[in-house]
């Protein structure tokens, strides 16, 4: 697997300034999400909320890198 990460200038035409902010689709999966989101707050890491258990009965926790893109943690369910 290969992962690319691109930027996008600060003068770069609004077409692609639109592209700053959105949600990536990037999941990192966690063992534990509790504590995952506790390491990273205590590194600066910015969080658009707790983590939140779902329907399906597993955990996600969404935070932001720092240009603004929304990344996820996610905790599968334990049965």
């Amino acid at each position: 697997m290969q992962l690319v990460v691109e930027a996008v200038a600060p003068d770069a035409p609004q077409d692609e300034q639109a592209l700053v902010g959105r949600y990536t689709g990037l999941c990192f999966a966690v063992d534990d999400i509790q504590s995952v989101h506790q390491q990273l707050l205590s590194l600066g890491v910015r969080f658009c909320g707790e983590p939140e258990q779902q329907g399906w009965g597993g955990w996600l926790d969404t935070f932001l890198d720092p240009a603004g893109n929304e990344m996820q943690l996610v905790q599968s369910p334990t049965h």
